[in-house]
């Protein structure tokens, strides 16, 4: 950038520092002016509604699963099932690109697709339990990473859904950003201490179930009816999935002692041979 100041300069015809002083007020300028023309847009604009607390409320639960679902794939995929290198980035990419097409409209055309999707990912969830690993990693990979993607797009068309007014949307953003950091930081700081093991999958699509049992607006009685029949299936297999988890027994033995730290859950498996300790 210096080289290119230099050449504009005249080949030093002109001092450096005054070239640099020129560029500087033109940026400033320009900075100026869009401020200007941001708050003029403002003042043209009728003040609405105040924001209330429930609104808040409800933007931050749909903002804060899609973030504990985000941590919580990420530690299943990549702790339980393949310890690759940068795969962390798939889960992160589906995460982002649901706000890009949440936030591009929509979403109440895909709805129904998406409480489908939910429900078919969630029972092939709560069956990998009984399945102790002997599916396909293609299945065990791919069926968190579609559990993700159908929650948090379902999450984010419900948030555009519900946007403010343009006066409000910095609240609104705020309020977003707050929760997915603090969806992070359950998973990441908060449920290491709580818990011996990796549980806060199941339990974040059981929340997510509940919530839009409880706060869901604007089903359809089609979305409505595929809701409460995934609610039926996947709740049942999810609770007995976290059972066997908590009760220690897997194909290979028993459980006998475990904990779990910032890096993951350490396991102490009786077997027929002695004793293992897995991370």
């Amino acid at each position: 950038a210096t080289t290119e100041i230099y050449t504009l300069s005249l080949h030093g015809a002109l001092p450096i520092s005054r070239v640099f002083l020129g560029f500087s007020l033109l940026l400033g300028g320009v900075c100026l002016l869009t401020l200007c023309r941001v708050v003029a847009s403002l003042r043209l604009l009728s003040p609405s509604a105040p924001i209330t607390w429930s609104q808040r409320g409800h933007w931050f639960g749909l903002a804060f699963l899609p973030g504990v679902l985000l941590l919580a794939v990420t530690n299943h995929i990549t702790v339980d099932i393949a310890a690759t290198p940068l795969l962390w980035v798939v889960p992160l990419a589906l995460y982002l690109i649901t706000f890009i097409v949440a936030f591009a409209g929509g979403g109440s055309t895909r709805r129904l697709a998406l409480l489908v999707l939910l429900a078919l990912a969630g029972v092939l969830l709560g069956l990998g339990a009984f399945a102790q690993g002997s599916v396909s990693l293609a299945r065990q990979l791919g069926v968190p990473l579609l559990l993700l993607f159908a929650a948090s797009l379902l999450c984010h068309d419900a948030l555009w859904a519900e946007r403010p007014a343009p006066d409000r949307l910095t609240t609104f953003y705020l309020t977003i950003a707050l929760a997915g950091v603090l969806g992070g930081v359950t998973v990441s700081w908060i449920a290491p201490l709580v818990f011996d093991d990796y549980y806060e999958l199941e339990l974040a699509v059981l929340a997510l179930y509940a919530w839009l049992v409880v706060f869901g607006r604007g089903f359809s009685r089609v979305q409505r009816q595929a809701l409460f029949l995934g609610l039926g299936v996947v709740v049942p297999l999810l609770a007995v999935a976290l059972v066997m988890r908590a009760g220690g027994q897997t194909r290979q033995g028993v459980i006998v002692e475990r904990r779990r730290s910032f890096l993951g859950p350490l396991r102490v498996t009786e077997l027929p041979e002695g004793r293992v300790l897995t991370h």
